[in-house]
């Protein structure tokens, strides 16, 4: 989150430019490439909703991901302000998005995928 923030990317609604993003990506990896997802918002705005970050099998080491976002991705995508929190259950906390993906992987195939929560 630290270094799409130092390049200017917040999460405060606006839309940004995905080459931006993913090379924010990249100077936070050591050039290596990420993956983003994103959906339709209710208005029709492409919203990033995804960054996945993939491991070598050894679990330690970052890897290309080795993939393009979908060409819908390939746009200008908005990153949302985090919504109020809603719970009925004050002791719960309550997760929203987007999240971060860590993907391990053997070979092309993952076996694990670990969402971190980028809000406090």
């Amino acid at each position: 989150m630290n270094q799409l923030q130092a390049a200017g990317i917040k999460p405060d609604g606006k839309a940004y430019d995905w080459v931006k993003i993913t090379d924010a990506i990249k100077k936070a990896t050591g050039n290596k490439d990420g993956y983003l997802t994103c959906e339709n918002d209710t208005s029709g705005q492409l919203q990033l909703s995804e960054i996945r970050i993939c491991f070598e099998a050894d679990a330690v080491n970052l890897k290309n991901c080795g993939r393009k976002p979908p060409v819908k991705c390939r746009n200008d995508l908005v990153f949302a302000s985090p919504p109020p929190p809603k719970s009925l259950d004050t002791s719960m906390k309550v997760n929203h998005t987007p999240n971060f993906f860590l993907l391990y992987s053997f070979g092309p195939f993952p076996f694990l995928l670990v969402s971190l929560n980028i809000w406090d």
